[in-house]
Parts: C-alpha cells; structure tokens; sequence
C-alpha cells in the first residue's frame, strides 16, 4: 500500500508540475474537477468500508472459506463470477470487497472472477446500456464476455494460487 501512495504522489506532482507551467488556470480546473469528483465519490467508498465491516462481524469467516476459498473449486469460481456480475459500486468499489474476501480466505480464481465479471459485466447497467445502444447489442456483447470471467477464475486457480498469499 505504501509503494502505491509513493507512486501516485509522484504521478500527482508531476502533474501538477506540468499543469502549473503549461496553465495555471487549467491547473486549477483540474484541482477543482479532482475535489468535485471526490466529493461524488466519498459517500459511496465511506457506504462500502461500513457495509464490508459490518459484513466482517456478521458473516462468518467459515461461510466465506466454505464458499469461495480454493476448495470450493467451480462452485466458488461461478459464485464469485455472479456476484462480480451483481455487485454495485464499480470498480473501486468492487476492487475493496475483493480485497477483504481475500483476507477472509476466498480463492484467488474466485476473486479473479468476482473482479472480470464486474469489469466485463456489470448486470445492473444492462437496462441502460440497453436503452442506449439496443438489447441486440448488449445481447452480442453479453454473448462475447459470458464466458471469460469463469475461465480467467479457473485459469487463476490453476497457476496463481500459490503466488498469492
């Protein structure tokens, strides 16, 4: 986690480096966009941290382990793929349930899944995205993702799970 602060307080000063020679007017656009968005996004990232610490103290961790862990095999891998599917909150907010189900003892494939259905999936956008671009479409694109999430939680199980942990 420390290496990713250092990382992006790099990345943002060198930005603001840039922004700061090329427009200091555009500099302070992108301040007051980066507080804007934050401030849309805070109540959803603070939502997330209470639901997954309430779920810490009342899902038991053995449900979890019985459910998703590395043994759970196929039925743990095609969970976490529906529930990637499901899940609200887009990535961020996908990216921190699947950081807590690891430290609750889910599977690597199981969370590869979780994460691929989400990023590929997303079912609760499927009605505007059907609204948008047509059911057609969204059945063509649903046809051509379908299956990856699966496959990226086996081949995950398969050759990761002793890398991670």
């Amino acid at each position: 986690m420390t290496s990713s602060i250092i990382i992006l307080t790099c990345l943002c000063l060198i930005l603001i480096l840039i922004g700061a020679f090329r427009s200091p007017q555009q500099l302070g656009e992108g301040v007051r966009t980066a507080f804007a968005q934050l401030l849309q996004a805070f109540p959803v990232v603070v939502l997330t941290f209470l639901l997954l610490g309430l779920l810490a103290v009342l899902v038991p961790r053995e449900t979890v382990a019985q459910w998703l862990s590395e043994n759970s095999g196929i039925r743990g891998i095609l969970l976490g793929t529906l529930t990637g599917a499901v899940a609200p909150g887009g990535p961020v907010v996908q990216t921190i349930i699947a950081s807590l189900a690891l430290k609750w003892g889910a599977g690597v494939g199981c969370i590869v899944a979780f994460l691929t259905a989400g990023a590929l999936t997303h079912a609760l956008l499927l009605p505007l995205e059907a609204g948008l671009l047509g059911w057609r479409f969204v059945a063509a694109r649903l046809a051509c993702t379908f299956f990856f999430p699966p496959i990226a939680g086996f081949l995950a199980h398969v050759l990761f799970r002793s890398f991670v942990r």
